[in-house]
């Protein structure tokens, strides 16, 4: 490995007060507004993206409370609709076993009657 060491010479005009400091204060303050404006920009994007993402996961979490609902919706449907079913039935059964119903006309009227009002729940 080489050591290489340079001198380097700078007239004095060169360096005169009044143009070096403030040639160097005039980058200086380029760089500072440069980075700044940098800084400005990723936190602009992060802001953007940060957004972006929070909206995207709160229509996600909607969709999902939705599928949810309906969900738990239909199986309530089913299970009412079972249910009714389960009514009804019985109901038929009560009506053929009933001992006031003594022939096939007056069986007839009472099971129509109960047919409607079960259409009538559905």
């Amino acid at each position: 490995m080489a050591n290489v060491l340079k001198s380097f010479l700078i007239t004095n005009e060169d360096l005169s007060d009044d143009t070096s400091p403030s040639v160097a204060r005039k980058f200086l303050n380029e760089a500072k507004s440069t980075i700044l404006t940098l800084q400005r920009v990723v936190k602009q994007r992060m802001t953007i993206e940060t957004h972006n993402w929070a909206s995207s996961a709160h229509q996600e979490l909607h969709k999902i409370e939705a599928d949810d609902s309906l969900a738990k919706h239909k199986a309530l449907e089913l299970e009412f609709e079972r249910l009714l079913k389960a009514v009804v039935s019985q109901d038929v059964m009560n009506i053929v076993q009933k001992e006031s119903v003594v022939d096939t006309l007056d069986l007839q009227t009472e099971l129509e009657r109960t047919k409607e009002l079960f259409e009538n729940y559905i």
